[in-house]
């Protein structure tokens, strides 16, 4: 699956730890602390941090509101790219009576970068958490350099060069499983990904199997597959392991490893992670958790599962480059920037963010802003030299997604492609990119199909402007 990231709301996923007595903490949910890290900042800004901490069960069971709910308080440990030492910093109350606290780090502090973990201590329970957990510590990098980009509001949209496959709606050999209506959302099949041979796996959930198309899209093959039938997603690495994510309903998230007839060979249970995202390179397998923007671990290199804190040990932020990434960025990149061994994202609805950090610092920076609010960043991967990048963009009346081809820090192309998202898929499974060609999964009342856009054909950027 593409690798992408999604806008996040003031929450995350918790890790918390308890003290006190070991009885009462065991009959009980401990409270849990939550923290969205920002990554990446321009130089001379201080930093805000916020942290929100929710209550244990305790505190709701005997009816504490107002200021005597959680009381909470902490402190920020912080230190910057030039120093070993951790210094603290107060946590304050965001209002009264509510369990926010934020913390600023000035400018003066930074010196490149800041590591830093926070300690959230809940009065009534005496519940202390840390985030994030064990001894990892979250980083935010600085920058003084970026390239600027804004985003128009789109006045139309491209059509598809070709259509690899499509179908209709239906459990047929040919068709496409959909689900829901009724007041509720419409699921259709979770997202795609390239064998390879070039072969295209689809994973239709709703009929619980995958569909197999040739690259030149004239033959199909059905695999069945134990699939819970919840949100899903699918990765294949470049060697040819194939990843399934499953998440139904009323259970555990899981990735599992499957051969070529759908056959379990292997699982990873995600507890504490909500996945949004897969990876593979090799056998190793990693999982871009929503809400913290962390990569979880569920699969070693050498396709074992990784289970329990070792999934989050340690906590990382950003994604380390594949190595065709590495290989290809040779051909469309400064010297310098061969080695970048990161590559940083950082999303909100007024500012997306992406960085290549080498040896702890981010060297090329992109800044793309809009007219319109930024939705999820769909994808972000480097192809043959170029940086391609699709995000989502939307009013109260439409969306779209803008496509955004960057070879070095220049803006080469750049396409806006409707959102055609009739069914639900995975959050971060409609687009791959293939040889020289960027494919997205589309959907309408009609059916179900998949798109290819050549991008050597992207016509060169007129909305988007360079300041």
């Amino acid at each position: 699956m593409a690798f992408g990231l999604v806008v996040g709301i003031a929450f995350a996923v918790p890790f918390s730890m308890a003290t006190g007595d070991v009885d009462n903490a065991a009959q009980r949910e401990t409270a849990q602390g939550y923290h969205k890290p920002p990554a990446l900042i321009e130089a001379g800004r201080d930093v805000v941090l916020t942290y929100d901490l929710v209550c244990g069960w305790d505190d709701v069971l005997e009816g504490r509101t107002g200021t005597e709910w959680c009381q909470p308080s902490g402190t920020l440990f912080a230190k910057s790219g030039l120093s070993q030492d951790f210094q603290a910093f107060q946590l304050i109350a965001q209002r009264a009576g509510t369990p926010g606290l934020e913390a600023r780090i000035p400018a003066s502090f930074i010196k490149g970068s800041v590591d830093y973990y926070a300690e959230l201590v809940d009065h009534v329970s005496g519940d202390i958490v840390r985030v994030p957990s064990g001894s990892s510590f979250h980083t935010v990098w600085e920058y003084d350099d970026s390239l600027p980009l804004h985003l128009g509001v789109p006045t139309g949209s491209v059509d598809p060069d070709s259509i690899l496959v499509s179908g209709v709606w239906g459990s047929d050999s040919d068709s496409f499983g959909l689900a829901g209506g009724g007041g509720a959302d419409w699921i259709g099949p979770s997202a795609f990904d390239f064998r390879p041979d070039g072969s295209a796996m689809i994973l239709d959930r709703v009929n619980s199997r995958l569909v197999v198309v040739s690259a030149d899209g004239f033959s199909r093959e059905l695999i069945s597959l134990d699939h819970s039938g919840g949100e899903g997603d699918i990765s294949i690495s470049s060697t040819g392991e194939m990843y399934i994510l499953d998440q139904g309903a009323g259970r555990t998230a899981q990735v599992d490893l499957v051969d070529s007839s759908g056959m379990k060979i292997a699982s990873s249970s995600l507890a504490g992670v909500v996945p949004e995202g897969l990876m593979a390179e090799g056998g190793r397998l990693i999982v871009l958790d929503g809400i913290t923007n962390f990569w979880a671990k569920a699969f070693d290199s050498d396709v074992t599962p990784v289970s329990g804190l070792a999934q989050l040990e340690p906590v990382t932020i950003g994604r380390d480059l594949t190595q065709a990434e590495r290989d290809s960025i040779a051909q469309g990149f400064s010297p310098g920037e061969l080695v970048a061994s990161k590559l940083v994202v950082s999303v909100t609805a007024e500012l997306a963010q992406l960085a290549l950090v080498i040896d702890n610092q981010p060297r090329s920076v992109w800044r793309i802003t809009s007219d319109r609010k930024i939705g999820e960043l769909q994808l972000a991967e480097i192809h043959g030299g170029q940086l391609i990048v699709v995000l989502r963009t939307w009013s109260e009346t439409s969306d779209a997604f803008e496509v955004l081809v960057f070879s070095g820090r220049e803006l080469t192309n750049h396409m806006t492609v409707d959102s055609a998202d009739f069914a639900d898929s995975a959050v971060l499974g409609r687009f791959e990119v293939e040889g020289n060609a960027l494919y997205q999964l589309r959907s309408s009342k009609e059916g179900f199909s998949i798109a290819r856009f050549v991008l050597p054909s992207i016509a060169p950027a007129q909305r988007g402007t360079q300041s």
